[in-house]
């Protein structure tokens, strides 16, 4: 009967109101000791199944060399902590500054790109030669970048009056 108990590790609630609080610990105790019996066996053959699906690691080329300071310990850097090293309130202006020259660059390209866009006339709004001057005119503003004068900017107000008069300026 034990037996059948320890293999099913279930007991009839019947039968455990039956027994005495001695036999109860004994049965517990035995119940315990199979459990723990079993978990060894199943931890011993996921050991050997392991063991086999284990290939040899092939040396990784990577690595990591922590640079050494004159005590041979790692070299350790902390900001503003020198005299020449700049404050954190400067880098931070920096970078913002760094950050506002790329967009108005960008946004200095897109108004350009945008000012050739709408200032190419079609050939039907004006006269042919007209067209190819004034598209020349916006090919080099292109090859220029920024350099936009006063004279360029006049030169496409007049175009998009005389090819979108309806549009305010």
């Amino acid at each position: 009967m034990l037996k059948q108990i320890l293999s099913e590790m279930y007991i009839d609630p019947d039968l455990l109101a039956e027994l005495s609080e001695e036999q109860k610990q004994i049965l517990f105790y035995k119940m315990r000791q199979e459990q723990i019996r079993r978990w060894k066996e199943r931890e011993a053959a996921a050991d050997k199944v392991s063991a086999k699906k284990l290939l040899p690691k092939k040396a990784s080329t990577k690595s990591v060399q922590w640079k050494l300071g004159a005590d041979n310990d790692v070299w350790v850097w902390v900001m503003g902590e020198h005299p020449s090293d700049k404050s954190y309130a400067a880098i931070c202006e920096e970078i913002q500054a760094q950050r506002a020259k790329r967009l108005a660059n960008e946004q200095g390209k897109e108004t350009r790109e945008t000012d050739c866009a709408v200032t190419q006339p079609q050939p039907e709004v004006l006269g042919e030669t007209e067209v190819k001057g004034k598209i020349k005119h916006c090919r080099g503003t292109e090859r220029r970048g920024e350099k936009n004068t006063a004279g360029t900017i006049e030169k496409s107000q007049e175009l998009k009056k005389v090819v979108f008069p309806f549009l305010p300026l």
